[in-house]
């Protein structure tokens, strides 16, 4: 028994035995203390049949609120018919669809507002409370429970679709003439349009003292001598000391009534201001009168080659205050500085005794450039690097070679190298033999000038006088006799004697017979005539 006592005499009592190791003793309450499944707070397990809580219901299968939910299928309040696992969650306290929080207001079409604060449309993004109402689109835009309500709310014939920009006003409408009164009385998107005559951006009802004059409004500074009130305060010309320095505007002659620290009676500091009122910035603290006070940088004010900005001299002082001096500066870090002669502290290969160089600099900082170097023609080409013509910007090495201009053009010591195609020592662009014709026109011996391209034929010179490639030939040379048989006897041609002839019979007596054989052909000729 659960009674502290041994009843058995074995020597425990009751209290003290977990037989199923749950953790959980019969006398603590647990039900079936073989299981250890089973103990009070224990999760039932639906379906088993076994009241694993020990709250005396198997399954605990009652549906008490009968949303057809039950406890052991999650229902999380059996009491409430909106509690249920998947119920749509409403606005009413409650964990509705058993998630865990109560009332998880989202806003589903993230206009601001939710289901629970009023949108009477969550997936509407045009519809919430206090949007103004859409004529034309068929939603209840402001959740008043009206669609496209055109309501004149201040009964002035105009309701907000018919574009009164104020229903709570009955003095704003489309119909209404503009007055001054800081209103959009016309609702034309303009406030007292047409009362701001001088354009100071105050109009007569918003306290323009002077709506002609546009140095006259409210909040304006007061200008001395004018004659005018241009703070609208009812003085004219009123002495006003707006930093409170006991300096006014006016008569005062505070030259900056907004800063209490200028004024006639302040003292002159070095901060770049006129303090006194004098005219002057920062007089007196110019020492050696450079330009330069103190506090602008000059690090010694007591010597005028010393101040910001002034170049370097050679003489061991910082004068541009950067602070090093001439003597600590070697720019091209040759080992020289300009104190030390360097002339040319941005080029390394220039320093005295250095070695000079064909690159148009003073190398050894003797005062002067070599002449080879001076590159007059400005070709970026020096004499000591090649330029054979320093005068002529077309001439240098690398230059292109020309044809026939007998000039070395890229100073490679020839002339017109490259252009001998057939070899003869001449270029293929000169007019050799003066006949008008070169090489590269088509001349085929430029050191004969009655060879060229289109020349009369001479069928006595053995040369090819038209350059077509052939002999003598041509109707030039006439019809001739020509040689028919296969022998080397060649063809006898009218006034150029034999060509190619070879015969035992002397030329003489073939030019007899070919005389006597013509005058026979001419007999013939006549008779046929006659």
């Amino acid at each position: 028994l659960c009674d502290g006592l041994d009843n058995d005499c074995d020597p425990t009592t009751n209290e003290t035995v977990d037989a199923d190791g749950d953790g959980v003793t019969a006398c603590d309450g647990d039900c079936d203390d073989t299981d250890p499944t089973t103990f009070p707070g224990a999760e039932d397990v639906c379906g088993d049949a076994v009241d694993n809580n020990c709250d005396g219901f198997a399954d605990d299968v009652s549906d008490d609120d009968l949303d057809g939910s039950l406890v052991c299928d999650g229902d999380c309040d059996d009491l409430e018919a909106d509690v249920f696992p998947g119920a749509p969650e409403l606005c009413d306290g409650l964990d509705n669809d058993c998630n865990g929080v109560i009332d998880d207001d989202v806003d589903l079409d993230g206009d601001g507002w939710s289901q629970c604060d009023g949108d009477c449309n969550d997936s509407e993004a045009a519809a919430y409370p206090g949007n103004s109402e859409d004529c034309t689109d068929g939603i209840d835009n402001n959740c008043d429970g009206l669609i496209d309500f055109d309501a004149d709310l201040d009964l002035d014939g105009w309701s907000q679709c018919d574009g009164d920009c104020d229903d709570d006003s009955a003095a704003v409408n489309p119909g209404m003439l503009e007055v001054c009164d800081d209103l959009d009385n016309n609702c034309d998107g303009d406030v007292d349009e047409g009362f701001d005559l001088d354009g100071d951006g105050v109009s007569s009802c918003l306290g323009d003292c002077d709506d002609e004059d546009a140095t006259a409004f409210p909040g304006n500074s007061e200008l001395c001598d004018d004659g005018v009130d241009n703070d609208c305060d009812g003085e004219v010309d009123e002495e006003q000391d707006f930093d409170g320095d006991g300096y006014s505007n006016c008569l005062g002659a505070d030259c900056d009534d907004t800063d209490a620290t200028v004024n006639p009676g302040a003292v002159e500091v070095c901060d770049g201001v006129d303090n006194d009122c004098d005219g002057e910035i920062d007089e007196g603290f110019d020492a050696d009168g450079d330009g330069v006070t103190v506090c602008d940088g000059d690090c010694d004010d007591l010597d005028p080659n010393i101040f910001p900005g002034n170049p370097e001299l050679c003489d061991g002082i910082d004068n541009d205050c950067d602070p090093l001096t001439a003597e600590d500066v070697d720019f091209d870090g040759d080992g020289l500085t300009p104190c030390e002669g360097d002339c040319n502290d941005l080029e390394a290969t220039a320093f005295p005794g250095a070695v000079e160089l064909c690159d148009g600099l003073d190398n050894d900082c003797d005062g002067e450039v070599p002449f080879d170097e001076l590159d007059f023609d400005a070709d970026g080409f020096l004499i000591c690097g090649g330029d054979c013509d320093d005068f002529d910007a077309s001439i240098h090495p690398g230059a292109t070679e020309l044809c026939g201009d007998g000039i070395d053009s890229n100073c490679d010591g020839e002339l017109d190298e490259g252009f001998d195609g057939d070899g003869d020592g001449t270029p293929d662009c000169t007019d050799d033999d003066e006949d008008g014709f070169t090489e590269l026109e088509g001349d085929c011996d430029d050191t004969e000038e009655a060879m060229f391209p289109g020349a009369v034929e001479d069928c006595e010179d053995g040369l090819d006088n038209d350059c077509n490639g052939v002999v003598d030939d041509g109707e030039d040379c006439g019809d001739g006799v020509g040689d028919d048989d296969d022998d080397d006897a060649g063809t006898y041609v009218i006034g150029g004697g034999c060509v190619g002839c070879v015969s035992s019979v002397g030329g003489g007596q073939a030019f007899f017979g070919l005389l006597f054989l013509l005058l026979g052909l001419r007999r013939r000729r006549d008779a046929i005539a006659g």
